[in-house]
């Protein structure tokens, strides 16, 4: 899914939304009062019980008429009163004299909650502080470090001048305590998008029933509840009566007040169990599909990486490194390659037209040869890596190896004399300082050249 079907799925929804509130206000003869944003759910509200009790549930019936919806702008809110009753019964049933150990058991549970619900908020400000502290010592740190310039990460893009194929980011940090943000289309597939209303809304429901369930411990009544969309933004609230909230004591107040993200704990709770019982594991294989025989996913990028631009998660397969197949479910193989040390000479060589050389100025400085900006690199004559680390290459010229390498048809050579036109040369580029990302987004292949610390490519997003 792409931005602009994003947005235009959600203007398809508000048009339908108010297209089917235009509808209702012609059929129920409120045509005229076109600035009217409050509509009841049902006509019954209208005093239509006659016609309305022949086509609906008589409990479904009566759950419209005690429901009101208001829309306006992009915000659309339904709100009912029709649990009020089931709720006051759960407050008359635990105040029952029989029923008095299940109360105080209840109000231990949820005294409980307020002492987790405090402990969590110490926990998340002093979090909040110390990413705070983090992120500034670590940007003081790295201006100290290199007198005011930022990291040296770069990332070659083909079918562009070597002027403009130069993208310089930021290094990211290796290591630190922080918050990973959740932002569909940026860090998460956009197709994630339902997945995350839903979850928020579930969430959400589940907090509120948290409030629902405190203020019932001590017969204060619900006037309502219901739930809203924002755009695409849910939300679920619960009403209470606040004069009688005001005359409870501190503690009755606090297991109320807390009791939303009592239950969010508990949910994480429950959520965390699955996840160690295997079940989230039967889910995942139900519902997704296991690629790590075709390659590693790109989950997500992290916005400031020069990779963002390249790499669609969700989407994104990354195929091999540099000759390296990742089509293995072993993860050792993508771990261990960036890890490891770069070789000198790549395990093949490329066929290049001799006429492509130019000169072998580049080759005479290894300084220049390694760590240059410049858009020409020496290549070597290839010799079959039998010895990867052990630098006994001769200079055969310089060109740009941005063309060369990131060509997925490019022909490869074992040696001099195979598979090159008697024009062309087997020769291999000085790659210590490269690194080659084969990727296919959709039907889509092409080759990413990242220069600089291999090891940096796993700290630009998550990867499957």
């Amino acid at each position: 899914m792409s931005f602009t079907n994003l947005l235009l799925s959600v203007a398809l929804i508000w048009a339908a939304l108010y297209a089917l509130r235009a509808a209702y206000l012609r059929r129920t003869h409120h045509a005229s009062t076109t600035t009217n944003s409050y509509l009841p759910l049902h006509p019954l509200a209208s005093g239509n019980r006659s016609t309305s009790s022949h086509t609906l549930p008589g409990n479904f019936s009566d759950f419209l008429s005690k429901s009101q919806l208001t829309l306006s702008g992009l915000r659309l809110v339904v709100s009912t009163h029709a649990w009020n009753e089931a709720h006051d019964r759960l407050s008359g049933y635990l105040l029952r004299r029989r029923n008095r150990r299940l109360l105080n058991a209840l109000k231990v549970v949820y005294n409980l909650g307020v002492i987790a619900a405090a402990c969590g908020m110490v926990i998340a400000c002093g979090g909040v502080l110390w990413v705070l502290w983090d992120f500034v010592s670590r940007a003081v740190a790295s201006d100290v470090r290199t007198g005011g310039s930022m990291g040296a990460g770069r990332l070659y893009r083909r079918f562009v001048p070597a002027e403009e194929a130069l993208v310089e980011v930021r290094e990211e940090a290796k290591e630190g305590f922080g918050v990973k943000l959740i932002i569909p289309g940026i860090t998460v597939p956009l197709s994630d998008l339902p997945f995350i209303i839903i979850s928020v809304f579930a969430s959400q429901a589940f907090h509120e029933l948290g409030h629902a369930l405190a203020a019932a411990l001590d017969a204060i009544p619900m006037l309502s509840c219901g739930a809203s969309l924002t755009v695409l933004i849910p939300t679920a609230f619960v009403s209470l009566s606040t004069s009688l909230y005001r005359g409870l004591s501190a503690l009755p107040k606090a297991r109320i007040v807390s009791a939303g993200a009592f239950h969010n704990l508990l949910m994480w709770g429950v959520l965390v169990f699955l996840r160690t019982a295997g079940i989230a594991s039967l889910a995942t294989a139900l519902f997704y599909q296991d690629v790590r025989s075709e390659g590693r996913l790109v989950v997500s990028v992290d916005q400031a990486s020069p990779l963002a631009g390249f790499l669609r998660p969700g989407v994104t397969l990354v195929k091999q490194l540099d000759d390296t197949e990742l089509s293995t479910k072993d993860d050792n193989v993508w771990m261990n390659y960036l890890d490891s040390r770069p070789a000198i000479n790549p395990s093949r060589g490329w066929c290049i037209p001799k006429a492509q050389l130019k000169g072998t100025d580049c080759c005479k400085d290894d300084t220049h040869a390694t760590n240059s900006t410049s858009s020409e690199k020496c290549f070597y004559e290839f010799a079959f890596p039998s010895i990867l680390f052990a630098d006994t290459r001769i200079g055969a010229g310089c060109t740009d190896p941005v063309p060369v390498l990131s060509d997925a048809s490019a022909r490869r050579c074992y040696v001099a004399s195979s598979h090159c036109h008697p024009d062309e040369a087997c020769l291999a580029p000085d790659v210590s300082g490269l690194l080659r990302l084969s990727v296919q987004t959709g039907d889509e292949s092409k080759v990413l050249l990242w220069n600089g610390p291999r090891a940096e490519v796993k700290e630009q997003g998550a990867w499957a």
